[in-house]
């Protein structure tokens, strides 16, 4: 068996993850983000980025000084949504870091997961978009148990 370096490691791994330190706690590294085009670039930023909810202006500051607003704001249509003045993933790219430590072998209860988190995150965000705040109550409600949404249980992970 050929060893393979590290650059043809990082080659060999599915584009939603490239620019990722290795491992669990996966981070973006700087220097790699830089080197992608402007829509990749952005698809690993909001798929990967600890804070789910992106002003532009921190978004501006991400990308090279010749890049258009025009430019910029078409590229993020087509990843992102706006809510409440912030830009929110949209749930293909959140699926993505959602799965990242797979690749692609991804097992069915684990996508079955991811999928129930992403729906849940975007539920909240329906719900932001119609009011300034949300109550818990408003989950259990309409069924969803606390521990699912907090991400305790249910397949948990963070929504």
């Amino acid at each position: 068996s050929t060893s393979l370096t590290r650059r043809e490691k990082a080659e060999q791994r599915p584009q939603h993850s490239r620019g990722l330190a290795q491992g669990a706690n996966a981070t973006l590294s700087r220097r790699l983000l830089e080197a992608m085009p402007l829509q990749e670039r952005l698809r690993a930023v909001m798929a990967h980025a600890h804070v789910q909810a992106l002003r532009f202006e921190r978004l501006r500051r991400m990308v090279s000084a010749t890049t258009s607003t025009c430019e910029l704001l078409d590229t993020l249509a087509s990843i992102a949504v706006i809510v409440q003045g912030h830009w929110i993933a949209k749930p293909e790219v959140r699926m993505m870091h959602e799965l990242v430590e797979w690749d692609s072998d991804v097992p069915p209860a684990v996508y079955a997961a991811a999928e129930r988190r992403v729906a849940l995150r975007d539920y909240a965000l329906l719900l932001f978009s119609r009011a300034n705040s949300v109550s818990e109550e408003t989950f259990v409600a309409d069924g969803i148990p606390l521990a699912e949404w907090r991400g305790g249980g249910g397949g948990g992970g963070r929504a």
